[in-house]
């Protein structure tokens, strides 16, 4: 009998080894190949799909609310411009220049174009007509926010002075008050070349009725302003939080607050991302509008549009699925190849295992028998049917065999 061997000591185990390791190698190194170099595509793809998206969310989503704040600001501002305008063109009509002159005594013409110029607006709250004695000509209101004409206010004597006077924001009276802004220009007479009056309109601007605004122009965004002094003017996510009196800022309220000087000076679009808000900024002047006033700055309206994080990067979220994407790929492709390596073993196992047999069986029957004609039985018959070497072997085997038979037989 042969030899018993562990079977990876066995010329059966390491022909079958062999044939194992022949297989799986080329699988197994087409497989860390494709692994590495997905691997590498992930990686580089990661990094592009993070720089793309840092891009994207300050040259796009910061940029847009920094422009929409611009917008708002140069609007605003293009309004107090308009109102300003407005009462310019009051102050050159024939009717408010001869009350000017004439005093009280003849300001029905003036009083009647005075009405009929605000009565139609939501802007002007009053319009009165002082001469230059201080003397209140005629007024007319529409509004609630009645001025004391008993001092007269600096406006006057500064539009006296500069033709043109835009007072700052004050807050007005009552419940839900207003912001007021007093409009003053001189009335001049060009016949007598001399200044005769000053003509003064009070601009509103309620904070409430500016918020439902904002939240139509920019929905989904909140929208928030200052004046020049940094006093809050309207917040359209709390309408009511301008008249409260202790005022809790945000991160991103802070550092637009931080930004705004006590001047009219243009604010350039920017924008603040935090983890939980993107809020874009800026501040226009009158020198940024068409209709410019040298003797006005503007009113330094600084305005912040914000969004939650979450949704303003929404769209971005695209580029996440990209991303785990990869990421899929990268673990199916290793799954695969698991599955494939798992397989190929198997079958090459199972292939090997049987053709080794074919090697391994004649020549197991050749030990037998060599073993048997050592022990001196030479009637020993090895019938290895087989048209490679190990056929060859067999038969020169048997023809030794049975030489070595007709000896012995002959020496008998």
């Amino acid at each position: 009998m042969a030899k018993q061997r562990p079977f990876f000591k066995s010329l059966r185990g390491k022909v079958s080894l062999q044939m194992l390791i022949v297989s799986l190698l080329p699988v197994i190194l087409v497989g860390v190949l494709a692994y590495n170099s997905m691997k590498t595509a992930e990686d580089k793809a990661s990094e592009s799909v993070d720089v793309s998206r840092e891009a994207l969310e300050k040259d796009t989503v910061g940029a847009n609310k920094a422009g929409l704040a611009w917008l708002l600001s140069y609007d605003m501002e293009k309004e107090i411009a308009e109102r300003i305008k407005d009462v310019d063109n009051w102050a050159g009509k024939a009717a408010v220049v001869n009350a000017a002159r004439s005093s009280s005594d003849d300001d029905s013409e003036a009083y009647k174009y005075l009405g009929e110029e605000i009565s139609g607006t939501t802007y002007f709250d009053y319009a009165y007509l002082v001469d230059l004695s201080d003397n209140v000509v005629t007024q007319v209101i529409t509004g609630n926010n009645r001025p004391d004409t008993e001092s007269i206010s600096p406006s006057v004597k500064l539009a006296e002075q500069n033709r043109v006077h835009v007072s700052d924001v004050t807050l007005g009276g009552g419940i839900e008050p207003s912001y007021l802004v007093e409009i003053a220009v001189r009335v001049d007479d060009l016949n007598a070349d001399e200044a005769v009056g000053v003509v003064v309109g009070i601009v509103k601007i309620h904070p409430l009725s500016l918020a439902q605004e904002y939240e139509k122009k920019v929905t989904g965004n909140r929208v928030v302003v200052w004046n020049s002094k940094g006093t809050l003017i309207t917040d359209s996510e709390e309408k009511k939080r301008y008249n409260m009196p202790d005022i809790t800022w945000s991160q991103s309220e802070k550092e637009v607050l931080d930004e705004i000087t006590d001047d009219v000076k243009v604010i350039e679009p920017d924008y603040v991302i935090t983890d939980k808000v993107v809020a874009g900024y800026a501040r226009a002047a009158n020198e940024s509008i068409d209709i410019n006033y040298p003797e006005f700055g503007g009113l330094g309206w600084t305005v912040m549009v914000e969004q939650g994080a979450d949704i303003a990067f929404a769209s971005l979220d695209s580029l996440q699925d990209l991303e785990d994407d990869l990421k899929e790929n990268t673990k199916s492709t290793i799954f695969m190849l698991v599955i494939v390596v798992i397989v190929v073993f198997i079958v090459v196992l199972g292939i090997s295992v049987y053709l080794s047999r074919g090697i391994t069986r004649p020549i197991t029957q050749l030990s037998d028998a060599a073993e048997k004609v050592s022990m001196g039985d030479l009637d020993v018959n090895v019938d290895v049917k087989s048209d490679d070497e190990i056929g060859d072997l067999a038969a020169s085997f048997g023809r030794m065999v049975t030489a070595v038979k007709f000896l012995s037989e002959d020496e008998d």
